[in-house]
């Protein structure tokens, strides 16, 4: 499934903000600094021997680039080897896809995830692949991965704010999670509340908006 979002909000700061959706009650913050998120640290696949990796590839490039693993890779491969060579050779014509703006121009660039066991490789390239990779979602990392690549209001990990924690568990064992991009300054700010159940499904509890305040030149 391919998902675009604007240029310029894939590349928004998302300082935190006074208004909008109340996430005062969530505790769970997934990020690794107040800046940063990585998508696959933290997460609890349903083979708990199954690597996992993100891979990023554009239309200028000839391989994918990696952005984020879990796991070891072919540990129990017949042929390492073989095994490393079939993952980094893996690309797809599917996935989730934004425009990357810089220098005067936009080019195209796509997401997939990458899982092997045993020396057997497979592409995920769509939600519910992702959903099914992870379920039971049951545990905050999951929870915001699933809400991120499955309805991104902006390309990930731009929709992923790590002002503040990002995920709430609910006593029926789903997550709340909190999206957003823009500033409210230079972009509309956007922020969501979208619910992860334990299957993978999510659904979109809350949405506020608040537009610019100024007209700002892009980068």
């Amino acid at each position: 499934m391919l998902r675009f979002a604007s240029c310029f909000a894939a590349l928004a700061v998302l300082p935190a903000c006074s208004g909008g959706i109340d996430r005062s009650a969530f505790n769970l913050d997934v990020c690794q600094s107040s800046a940063q998120w990585d998508p696959l640290a933290g997460i609890s696949p349903a083979d708990p021997d199954a690597f996992v990796e993100l891979a990023e590839i554009d239309d200028q490039a000839k391989s994918a680039q990696v952005l984020s693993t879990h796991g070891a890779s072919c540990t129990s491969a017949p042929d390492p080897t073989a095994c490393r060579a079939a993952i980094a050779s893996v690309t797809s014509n599917s996935g989730w896809s934004t425009p990357i703006c810089g220098g005067g121009g936009c080019r195209t660039s796509l997401q997939f995830f990458v899982t092997e066991k045993a020396g057997v490789v497979s592409v995920i390239d769509d939600d519910a692949s992702l959903a099914a990779l992870l379920a039971p979602i049951d545990v905050a990392a999951d929870a915001v991965l699933v809400a991120a690549y499955a309805d991104p209001i902006a390309y990930p990990p731009a929709a992923v704010d790590c002002t503040e924690p990002q995920a709430l568990e609910r006593a029926d064992g789903s997550f709340d999670v909190f999206l957003a991009t823009g500033d409210g300054t230079c972009t509309d700010r956007v922020e969501q509340d979208v619910a992860v159940f334990p299957n993978g499904t999510t659904a979109l509890l809350d949405e506020t908006t608040s537009k610019a305040t100024q007209t700002c030149l892009s980068p």
